[in-house]
């Protein structure tokens, strides 16, 4: 990506999302979506009916908000769509002819079928000026973006309203009266972004801009200044370059809350060199990553973790050079699960680090089984993990592991990590006689009977303990004294079911 491309930060897609990209994996798609109706009308700011209206569905996720479907309004002005996805989040957007703005509605969440407002489309209004260099007065070419302000609430997707500005000037036309703030990305020349009102150099500073239907809206000169830049440099242990495409540089806006829109991803030269331009004076936190898995990302300042880090303070213009910034190979837990013989596939393993003996809440890296039950968590830093095994599917029951330490750039071997099915049922028949009881045992678990051994205790003394025959034994335990007590009886569990414990109470003759 070329320097003069990146400025165009809100619409650039985060390196670091790649952990959420594979957590988002883990998830278990339903084995058939629902289906929810959509159904509105589209109307003037008289009252009337628009027919022939061009009305959009767009979808709100994660990466921004997008058009799924399209439809045209009927002569009395309504629409409809069919959605599959019940509980997620929508809006509607309407084009129509005839001198109106675009329309949109606020955005909705569907759980059944919506009727939704009318969507009412207003005149066209606009704005115009004209955006230069703030020395020279020259004129720069740049993006124009409006962003919808409802309340306290700044919509930082924007609207789909873009121009380029010209020599004479710009106009941006197609707004509906509302409350905006107007974002001037320039187009090359290394200049910085700058926002509406004051020379804000950031949306959440920049001044609000009420736009009245039908009306040209003059903002003047829009003066905006060279950024300040990063350059910097990113080689393997071996002081290696590294091939295209496996390295990667962000940075986040410190001043912007580490706001998203934020966030830049320069193109890596193949020297292993990079620059980050065009950016506001502020302070900064640069993250470099290397593979997804061989090598651990880090920042700046050789910080593992964005709160961890320091940020870096650009003055205006300012082009600050970095050192090298030499990646370090992770480490890793290779292992197998297994439910006796039986490799287990996909099966979800976290790695929770543990810190002075306490196990953190927070997994810091999390992997699938594959077909022949082995797993590779990995990156890791050195230090000491468990891992905690569970089942999407919520057959096995959730297994954590001993704790393993692993070194800088160690491959530490788990061997087999056994995961069990449950117990499903513990029953206990007990029954007292003269100096005896006796209990009758009965084990069940999904798939598989259960085999191995139930002990009998009173306090926390071993009464006796006897094999499980079929799933079921019946144990007898004499020499007893008279009287009422309660007694403990355990399943250990053999190699595929987990063991269980219930207490019994029995009174003896």
């Amino acid at each position: 990506m070329s320097s003069s491309a990146s400025v165009v930060l809100r619409r650039v897609v985060p390196v670091l999302a790649a952990l959420a990209v594979i957590l988002g994996a883990f998830a278990v798609a339903p084995a058939q979506a629902a289906t929810a109706k959509i159904a509105g009308v589209v109307k003037d700011a008289d009252g009337k009916v628009r027919g022939n209206a061009e009305v959009e569905l767009q979808l709100k996720d994660p990466d921004g908000i997008g058009t799924v479907d399209a439809v045209t309004t009927k002569a009395d002005g309504a629409f409809s769509f069919t959605v599959e996805n019940r509980g997620r989040s929508y809006r509607i957007k309407v084009r129509d002819s005839g001198g109106f703005a675009e329309a949109y509605s606020a955005l909705f969440e569907v759980t059944s079928n919506k009727a939704v407002p009318a969507v009412v489309t207003y005149p066209s209004a606009s704005i115009s000026g004209r955006v230069a260099d703030v020395e020279t007065d020259a004129a720069v070419s740049a993006h124009i973006v409006a962003h919808r302000v409802t309340g306290a609430v700044v919509d930082s997707d924007g609207l789909d309203v873009f121009v380029s500005n010209r020599d004479s000037g710009f106009v941006l036309s197609g707004l509906a009266p509302g409350t905006y703030r107007f974002a001037f990305e320039p187009m090359g020349g290394g200049y910085a972004p700058t926002f509406s009102g004051n020379n804000a150099v950031r949306l959440s500073d920049a001044t609000n801009v009420t736009i009245e239907a039908g009306v040209d809206h003059p903002l003047g000169t829009i003066g905006v200044s060279k950024g300040a830049s990063f350059r910097g440099r990113v080689v393997n242990h071996l002081g290696k370059p590294f091939p295209e495409g496996v390295a990667g540089v962000g940075v986040y806006d410190v001043d912007a809350d580490y706001s998203i829109d934020r966030l830049q991803t320069p193109e890596i030269n193949p020297d292993g060199t990079w620059t980050l331009d065009s950016l506001p004076a502020g302070s900064y936190k640069i993250s470099i990553q290397g593979d997804d898995f061989t090598y651990l990302n880090q920042f700046h300042d050789g910080a593992a973790t964005l709160a961890e880090s320091e940020p870096l303070t650009l003055g205006a213009g300012e082009q600050k050079e970095l050192a090298a910034t030499v990646l370090k190979l992770s480490s890793g837990i290779t292992g197998t699960v297994r439910n006796g013989s039986k490799a287990l596939q996909g099966i979800k393993v976290d790695a929770y680090p543990v810190v002075e003996g306490t196990v953190l809440k927070t997994s810091v890296n999390a992997v699938l089984t594959k077909k022949d039950g082995t797993f590779i968590e990995k990156p890791l830093r050195a230090g000491t993990y468990k891992l905690v095994l569970t089942d999407p599917n919520g057959v096995y029951a959730t297994t954590t592991s001993a704790a393993f330490s692993v070194g800088a750039a160690e491959s530490k071997a788990a061997g087999v990590v056994p995961m069990l099915l449950p117990t499903k049922k513990l029953t206990v028949s007990a029954s007292g006689s003269k100096a005896k009881a006796t209990f009758k045992v009965t084990v069940t678990a999904s798939k598989v009977t259960p085999t191995g051994y139930v002990t009998v205790k009173l306090g926390g003394e071993s009464l006796k303990k006897a094999k499980l025959k079929k799933g079921k034994v019946t144990i007898a335990v004499t020499k007893q004294v008279k009287g009422k007590r309660a007694y403990t009886i355990t399943y250990a569990g053999d190699s595929s079911v987990l063991g269980k414990t219930i207490s019994k109470t029995v009174t003896v003759k």
